[in-house]
């Protein structure tokens, strides 16, 4: 009779992880077509082409040890903030890849449609599978997680690396 009672224990345990695996899946999928739609209307103003632009230069450059000096200070349409060149070496990978603004922001929005899974495994650690999988559907449909996670500003790279940051902190 135990055993029966474990085997039984067992397939339900199974049963329930196959189904969480698709609804999460499923979940993903809804993110990422969120974020892959309408590419054509994100939001593409001064400031992404002047990041293109000193990523480009430092490429045709290939002055890779002094990005600092393609960082803008003193410009009156950013707002005269520095980026540093952190964000510049980031960029240069995406602009190494391609540098039409469409498909720069298609590989951002893919890279952060991953942030949904990310989301359901420390919602999963600290409270459990059904609050893990609801606040990664949340996560999923959220504007403005879906207006960032396509965004070619420096901000558009940050979600990536604080999911990967408490996720290696579990």
């Amino acid at each position: 009779m135990v055993t029966i009672y474990k085997n039984i224990k067992k397939k339900l345990f199974t049963l329930c992880r196959r189904k969480n695996v698709v609804i999460l899946t499923l979940i993903f999928l809804i993110g990422l077509i969120l974020r892959l739609s309408y590419m054509g209307m994100i939001e593409f103003y001064y400031d992404p082409p002047l990041f293109a632009e000193g990523s480009i230069r430092i490429i045709e450059n290939s002055d890779y040890l002094n990005a600092k000096d393609y960082t803008f200070l003193d410009d009156p349409m950013t707002g005269a903030y520095s980026l540093g060149p952190l964000f510049f070496y980031l960029y240069i990978l995406l602009v190494s890849i391609t540098k039409q603004p469409i498909l720069l922001a298609i590989i951002l929005a893919i890279v952060n449609s991953f942030n949904v899974i990310f989301c359901y495994f420390i919602a999963r650690k600290f409270f459990g599978n059904n609050v893990g999988l609801i606040v990664s559907a949340l996560f999923a449909v959220t504007p403005w997680a879906i207006i960032f996670s396509r965004l070619l500003q420096p901000w558009g790279f940050v979600m990536p690396f604080m999911f990967i940051f408490i996720f290696s902190l579990l």
